[in-house]
């Protein structure tokens, strides 16, 4: 069979495609028939035309090969949920697209608030942190306060309260010292 011809036979009259058979290498070809292969893509039914082959009109096609009813609906269903999940996949698409936008937005926010609380950082430590001068002056100060705010009742109960005043003004004195 490697040998022999595929030979595509149309109608004489209606030059509409009609089969095909195998030939020996030496055979002639008639007004109707051809060795050319019909093209993919082609709706039949298939015309033979100067040699070569033209597919029908969807007119002609439809005539040729009407679709029963309720094909016909279940393919305009086919048709309508198509066009549903089109315009589902454009609106999830659209609301991507926005959460894109809002999350780089957003992140643009966070980098300023970072920012800032850096800042702020900065100046308080700026603030907690004093030359020796006045962190001096400053615990002498709250030792003089803390000595003051001691109660004559705390003076008359004995030496133990004054002793834990002095030691709690000390004490705060190098806390202040430290920072």
């Amino acid at each position: 069979m490697s040998n022999q011809l595929f030979v595509r036979v149309a109608d004489p009259e209606t030059k509409i495609f009609t089969g095909c058979h195998y030939e020996d290498p030496n055979y002639k070809l008639k007004d109707n028939e051809t060795l050319e292969a019909i093209p993919d893509g082609l709706r039949p039914p298939y015309k033979l035309v100067n040699g070569n082959w033209v597919g029908a009109s969807e007119e002609e096609f439809d005539q040729s090969f009407p679709l029963p009813q309720g094909l016909k609906e279940a393919n305009e269903l086919a048709k309508q949920k198509q066009l549903s999940q089109q315009q589902f996949t454009a609106s999830m698409l659209k609301k991507v697209a926005t959460l894109t936008v809002d999350n780089a937005t957003q992140a643009q926010v966070n980098v300023n608030a970072i920012k800032d609380i850096a800042k702020l950082k900065i100046e308080l430590a700026k603030l907690t942190v004093k030359s020796p001068k006045t962190a001096a002056l400053d615990s002498s100060s709250a030792s003089e306060s803390n000595a003051a705010s001691v109660s004559g009742s705390q003076l008359t109960s004995g030496n133990d309260s004054v002793s834990q005043s002095i030691s709690n003004a000390k004490s705060m004195e190098g806390v202040s010292q430290n920072v």
